[in-house]
């Protein structure tokens, strides 16, 4: 017999992934391109999904946690799931960013203060539970390209806080401190997640089954990384963009250079 409608909803909020609010950095980076090349429709059009999409998942994932809390649990201590944790972040910044191009600067602060104590959380809590908790041993086998969200969250908070600082008032030098600090954060967060899950593809057998859509992210997480760089650089004066305004560009155009290579490898590897 079918299962009735509210236990297939159950179900479906027991089991939801961490990783979902991909959907919402997806179709939010979809509306700010659309945006910028002038489709004005097309990018409302998108805008209205992520900002759907993000209304939803927040409350499922609000159900989920109230309701099914071991299986929230659960997915803190899986080194395989835990790091989807990150796209809350980056989704709440990407739908700021973009409401922000319509002049909704108050909106994009308040989710950037959102999504900034949401970065601080995980950036804590993830590691420690999926990495250093009671997992088997050696973790590195389970590295995959979910880890790149990390970094991913950690640049989508300095393109927040790069965005807005050109036009508010007053807290620029906070800003600015924030987005060279979480930028800086997360170009290490690459490194070490570069070679973790290099190690996993070196030491432990791996097959074309394995090469499942995240690993993706190791581009996505570069070329934001460039984005974030080149946001900071076009930042308004203040004292850490002035100090490190020459070395962010640079840098940017290198992690440019090594994502636009890694887009036909990853083609290869598909």
């Amino acid at each position: 017999m079918p299962q009735p409608l509210a236990d297939r909803v159950r179900t479906a909020v027991e089991g939801l992934t961490p990783g979902y609010f991909a959907l919402v950095m997806a179709s939010g980076i979809l509306s700010v391109g659309m945006e910028l090349e002038g489709y004005a429709a097309l990018s409302w059009l998108l805008l209205v999904v992520c900002a759907t999409a993000f209304g939803v998942l927040l409350g499922l994932s609000l159900w989920r946690f109230v309701a099914y809390r071991r299986a929230t649990v659960e997915d803190f201590l899986d080194p395989r799931r835990a790091f989807g944790f990150f796209t809350f972040v980056a989704g709440t910044n990407v739908l700021g960013v973009r409401l922000g191009m319509d002049g909704h600067h108050g909106t994009t602060a308040a989710m950037l203060a959102l999504a900034g104590a949401v970065w601080l959380v995980l950036g804590y809590v993830v590691p420690w539970t999926a990495v250093l908790g009671p997992q088997t041993r050696p973790v590195v086998a389970t590295a995959n390209g979910t880890w790149f969200i990390w970094v991913v969250a950690s640049e989508s908070v300095a393109v927040a806080a790069a965005s807005i600082e050109p036009v508010v008032a007053d807290g620029r030098r906070e800003l600015a401190l924030l987005a060279v600090v979480s930028w800086s954060v997360g170009v290490f967060l690459y490194a070490a997640a570069g070679i973790f899950v290099s190690l996993r593809l070196m030491l432990y057998d791996f097959g074309p089954e394995e090469l499942t859509p995240p690993y993706w992210v190791a581009m996505g997480a570069m070329a934001i990384t460039v984005l974030a760089g080149a946001r900071i650089v076009e930042m308004a004066d203040a004292p850490m963009v002035d100090a490190t305004r020459g070395l962010i560009a640079g840098l940017a155009v290198v992690f440019w250079g090594f994502a636009t290579w890694l887009i036909p490898v990853l083609v290869a590897a598909g």
